[in-house]
């Protein structure tokens, strides 16, 4: 019978933690895509939400420019998850305007873009 030495312990010690470490990263990649959609699908709901703002003043014939702070779950009417932080701004011309930050990434919008940017920073940088 052979004797397990101290060499083979300190083998399986280091492979043990190798593995453990490529889990690791392989968890943390996941979370942040994870985050990163559930940020994105955020930003789409607010721009709905702000769509359908701007439709119900058109039909009203009293769309005036608004800022909207959040957390504000009253004016969009927003169901389920708002940033923790931010606005979104809705001009006269139907041009809409976003920055928030929510979970270690900001989400820009300016008003020449069609699209929004979604960038991981930190709270002051947004």
């Amino acid at each position: 019978m052979k004797q397990i030495t101290l060499k083979d312990i300190i083998k399986i010690i280091g492979i043990g933690t190798f593995i453990t470490l490529i889990i690791g990263i392989f968890c943390l990649i996941i979370i942040n895509k994870q985050t990163k959609n559930t940020v994105k699908e955020m930003a789409n709901k607010v721009l709905t939400a702000s769509d359908y703002y701007i439709a119900n003043q058109m039909l009203e014939n009293n769309l005036q420019e608004v800022t909207i702070y959040f957390p504000d779950n009253d004016t969009l009417k927003i169901q389920g998850n708002l940033p923790k932080e931010g606005y979104i701004k809705i001009y006269n011309n139907h041009q809409t305007e976003m920055k928030f930050y929510h979970k270690g990434y900001c989400v820009t919008k300016k008003t020449n873009e069609n699209n929004f940017k979604i960038e991981k920073t930190k709270k002051k940088e947004c």
